[in-house]
């Protein structure tokens, strides 16, 4: 059952500009990130190096889709409206709420 805030914040997230966040890595290693914009139709992805881990794949697929953003604020009317992120991976967030990524460049 979903709760009242819950649905409000579903209903709200419909006229939110929505960025979808993912990186996969193969069983022989072919690491990539990518992220999407439905409403544009749009998506980018990239090949990484083999030698990172998931992880890292998941925060280069963030911060490809964060460095989009103000390079096409007019198209996407940033100023106007919420931008929200969506990520399947919950330990990248935490670091990121965290605030300590102790770790070298992620790209």
């Amino acid at each position: 059952m979903i709760t009242s805030v819950a649905k409000e914040r579903i209903d709200r997230s419909k006229h939110d500009f929505q960025v979808y966040t993912h990186a996969s890595k193969t069983p022989d290693g072919k690491t990539s990130a990518a992220f999407c914009i439905p409403e544009l139709k749009f998506e980018y992805s990239v090949r990484l190096t083999g030698k990172i881990t998931i992880f890292t794949a998941e925060m280069s697929a963030i911060k490809l889709a964060l460095q989009w953003i103000p390079e096409n604020e007019r198209q996407i009317g940033a100023h106007q409206r919420n931008i929200v992120l969506f990520s399947d991976s919950l330990s990248v967030l935490q670091v990121l709420k965290m605030g300590k990524l102790t770790a070298g460049p992620i790209c």
